[in-house]
């Protein structure tokens, strides 16, 4: 037994070494930042009135009372004047706001009469993060108030012949959602939800490949260096760029195969979780998702594609450069972790909120990062954000041909046989 401790303790000693350590540290470091800002966002949003637009056509003392009624319960009104619903839409979107309901002519004689009405809502979709439920939660809730007062007035004013029940929803909502000009009658919240439930499988199947490629990458330079095999390779009449290249392309090709297999792979699972359990809700609400353009075409998941390239060739160029300092295969999972920490935090940060919604400096941090837009590119596609897309890969493009001119300049030097991290290791 003596004899299995000294074995324990030797294999500990081993396995928990800086290159483990440090990585780890770092990592729930940047995961504790992350908590943090995101808990203030939350915090933030929580305590933030809602913002809801009002068309009142019948602009009656009931109406305006329950104006006042919203106003009380931390919800901004912005009245617009009465036209027609699409002047309306319009408003709504010149004033960033929304949510916005229309409330109908004769409105206050229906209800005097103890005759159930309807009240029109308009959603503008234009992000796909979990914050955005917000705007759905203010419409909600005001709808909700509205049905309330309505009910206890009615209440108040019953003499014992009306039909009770109109009492628990006297008030009856006619949603819409607009996205992109198109106009669908459907709750906001079931749609976002089912469009959330098909496209969160993207952003973690790209983290997954762009982790993995920087891995693969890493390791095979820091593998090539323990075992002396990259001096040789070096040393042969092949250009030096050539290898850089073949290295780079080759783990890129792989790395997109891995990226396709896993996103059919997720993609049966999704739709075997929706069809199995929401078959019939979600086939209807896949059709009006269709009719409103959220739905990935042969262009989308072409953009998407090179998108993903673009953002894998990068992530590689900086894991050559990183894997160039470690000496062995062990080291190399720990000289990655920039390099993670920079595919963390945007990851992250489009699962939750909408880089629009924060603060100029917060927002050009985030778009600064290139892998933000990777993460970005899926929804902005659904949204038909095109040129936002674009100038994305762009921007990964550029940062590419930087990385990769690093990468010439070391491996056409002797800096690459001597770069080392020696994570405090006695000599």
């Amino acid at each position: 037994m003596k004899k299995f401790y000294i074995l324990l303790k030797k294999e500990v000693k081993e396995l928990l070494t800086l290159q483990l350590i440090l990585p780890f540290i770092a990592v729930v470091v940047v995961f504790m930042l992350i908590g943090n800002f995101l808990g203030d966002e939350a915090k933030k949003q929580a305590t933030s009135p809602g913002i809801l637009a009002v068309m009142d056509k019948d602009n009656s003392l009931l109406t305006n009372d329950i104006i006042d009624m919203l106003k009380k319960n931390n919800i901004i009104i912005t009245s617009f004047p009465i036209s027609d619903n699409k002047s309306f839409i319009d408003d709504m979107k010149s004033e960033n706001i929304n949510v916005g309901i229309v409330i109908p002519e004769n409105f206050s004689s229906q209800i005097n009469n103890k005759l159930s009405e309807n009240i029109e809502t308009y959603s503008i979709i234009n992000n796909f993060t979990i914050t955005a439920t917000k705007n759905s939660t203010v419409l909600g809730t005001s709808m909700t108030l509205i049905n309330d007062y309505i009910a206890s007035k009615l209440i108040a004013l019953e003499s014992g012949s009306a039909n009770i029940s109109i009492y628990k929803t006297p008030i009856k909502e006619i949603d819409n959602v607009i996205v992109n000009n198109k106009t669908a009658s459907v709750n906001p919240s079931v749609l976002t939800n089912f469009v959330m439930g098909q496209t969160t499988f993207i952003p973690i199947i790209l983290f997954l490949v762009i982790v993995l490629a920087a891995q693969m990458i890493a390791t095979a330079i820091a593998t090539e260096k323990e075992n002396k095999t990259l001096e040789t390779l070096l040393s042969t009449p092949v250009p030096r760029q050539t290898i850089v290249t073949a290295k780079m392309v080759a783990a890129a090709l792989v790395a997109l195969l891995m990226a396709i297999i896993y996103m059919y792979g997720m993609g049966k699972y999704m739709n075997g979780v929706t069809g199995g359990v929401f078959s019939s809700s979600s086939e209807n609400v896949k059709q009006i998702a269709e009719s409103l353009g959220l739905t990935f075409n042969i262009g989308s998941y072409a953009i998407l594609g090179v998108s993903l390239f673009f953002g894998i060739l990068l992530a590689l160029a900086i894991a050559m450069i990183l894997g160039a300092f470690s000496e062995d295969s062990k080291s190399a999972q720990g000289v990655i972790t920039p390099l993670m920490i920079l595919v963390l935090i945007p990851y992250f940060l489009s699962l939750f909120i909408d880089p629009n919604t924060l603060a100029p400096i917060y927002r050009y941090l985030v778009y600064a990062i290139p892998f933000t837009h990777i993460f970005l590119a899926a929804p902005n596609l659904l949204l038909g954000n095109y040129l936002f897309v674009i100038y994305g890969i762009i921007y990964l493009a550029i940062i590419f041909l930087v990385f990769v001119y690093i990468v010439a300049r070391i491996f056409s030097s002797d800096y690459i046989m001597t770069m080392k991290l020696n994570f405090g290791k006695k000599k």
